[in-house]
């Protein structure tokens, strides 16, 4: 069952889309950020909230 995503501050229905990294100490500390991995954003037209989903459990469209 696919259900609608609404924002969870301000209850919007509009969102942009962005890769988000997601940072770890570890590869931050020796300065190799870019073997993160990353997420997919939705961010909130509305208000900014970015809510992020790891993996596929958003789908877009």
């Amino acid at each position: 069952m696919r259900v609608p995503l609404t924002c969870r501050t301000c209850g919007g229905d509009r969102f942009y889309q962005r890769e988000i990294k997601l940072q770890t100490t570890g590869l931050t500390f020796f300065d190799l950020d870019w073997l993160n991995r990353s997420a997919d954003g939705a961010i909130c037209a509305a208000c900014g909230f970015v809510h992020t989903f790891a993996g596929d459990a958003h789908q877009w469209g």
